[in-house]
């Protein structure tokens, strides 16, 4: 996920921390377009000189701003010398989306923010793996006091992309349908259609369907994404993916060209579905409409102010937003996914971890839904279930 050529500093764990924190900023100001292009200039061929440095980073952040702001970066806004551009990007994050401060994600992000401010030690990991245990009851092996930075980091990513994807099931599908992991069912792994995983030689085996033997993840969003609004719709799940688009009831007044179709047969080949893409196709902005723009404005403007400033107080007033939330969840592994397209063999990056953090972070909402909504929950189609369980570890 980090880049190895990135040369912040001359510290290879120092560097992967600060990678680390940058992340947030990538995601923020990246939502409406491919953000793949800025986490690549944010993470490579950066200049050692700390003055020049300083430059280059301030402008790759301005570039990226794609509406009129009343104020820009600057290089004086930032302490390079101590290699921090926030002590609180992921909360900042949260706050963009309108999480709640006293929300349990929110609780959770701030050990996040607080492990990614220190320089990795046995203390910090301890904090990390104390924190998931004691609230979520998740153990893991790899959380050792020898573990690579790296790693480390890799983990904290995992643990707060597999809440926002606990959180986002629980307040929006908990009443009515049974938990899956969504981000198990996004990530890039082989294609239970055409594979099948042998537990006596821990190999899959072909089942001799042409096509690539692995899943994209753009195909599968969009496939829980219309199986999800056919359900809304039909109070009822579909029975496949096949001819799913023509029973949903899609918003009118944002497609006049019939332009919808086309664009969920090209992105499922594997292209980015930009957060504005996202609000287009659920008819929720239009991403050429007054107020859209000027609701991208505000946002962005707040943004550079929290950049400027430093004070998480000046990230209030955005609405609770559930589509960008799993949205986030979406991103994460598309960055992933075309990190290992753009790979010389064919193959996939799957972190095996994910699972066990999402499945411990939804036992502890799923303790808070009573038995009687359990009882009356119906199952998501097999097509997707069977994606988004895990029934073998990868390594």
């Amino acid at each position: 996920m980090i880049d190895k050529n990135i040369n912040l500093s001359d510290s290879e764990d120092e560097n992967q921390r600060q990678a680390f924190g940058m992340l947030p900023s990538y995601f923020i100001s990246k939502m409406s377009v491919d953000f793949n292009d800025i986490i690549k200039k944010l993470t490579t061929n950066l200049s050692k000189n700390p003055t020049k440095q300083r430059f280059q980073i301030v402008k790759i952040l301005n570039n990226s701003i794609i509406t009129p702001v009343d104020n820009y970066v600057n290089v004086t806004d930032f302490n390079f010398d101590q290699g921090e551009m926030s002590t609180e990007p992921y909360q900042a994050l949260l706050r963009i989306m309108g999480v709640a401060p006293d929300s349990k994600l929110y609780e959770h992000t701030k050990v996040i923010d607080s492990c990614a401010s220190q320089t990795l030690s046995q203390s910090v990991i301890n904090q990390l793996k104390d924190y998931l245990y004691c609230e979520f009851n998740y153990k893991s092996e790899d959380l050792h006091t020898g573990i690579s930075a790296e790693s480390f980091y890799m983990h904290l990513l995992l643990s707060f992309v597999a809440h926002l994807d606990a959180y986002f099931y629980h307040y929006e599908c908990s009443s009515s349908v049974n938990p899956i992991s969504l981000g198990q069912l996004f990530q890039k792994k082989p294609d239970p259609n055409k594979l099948q995983y042998d537990p006596e030689t821990n190999k899959f085996i072909s089942l001799g369907k042409k096509g690539s033997p692995f899943t994209r993840t753009s195909r599968t969003f969009l496939q829980w994404l219309q199986t999800w609004l056919y359900f809304q719709q039909h109070k009822d799940m579909p029975k496949s993916v096949r001819g799913i688009s023509s029973e949903i009831k899609w918003p009118a007044k944002n497609d006049p060209e019939g332009r919808r179709e086309y664009y969920i047969r090209r992105t499922s080949e594997g292209k980015w579905i930009t957060l504005l893409d996202l609000y287009w196709l659920l008819g929720i902005e239009d991403r050429v409409d007054d107020e859209a723009l000027k609701a991208l404005r505000t946002r962005q403007n707040k943004m550079v102010n929290y950049l400027k400033n430093a004070d998480i107080n000046n990230l209030v007033g955005f609405d609770h937003n559930f589509v960008g939330l799993i949205w986030l969840v979406y991103a994460f592994f598309q960055t992933l996914y075309e990190k290992s397209v753009q790979s010389d063999t064919d193959s996939c990056i799957f972190y095996d971890d994910y699972y066990c953090l999402w499945k411990s972070i939804t036992g502890h909402y799923e303790s808070n839904v009573s038995e009687n909504i359990k009882q009356t929950r119906i199952e998501w189609p097999d097509y997707l279930k069977k994606q988004a369980t895990r029934n073998e570890r990868m390594a």
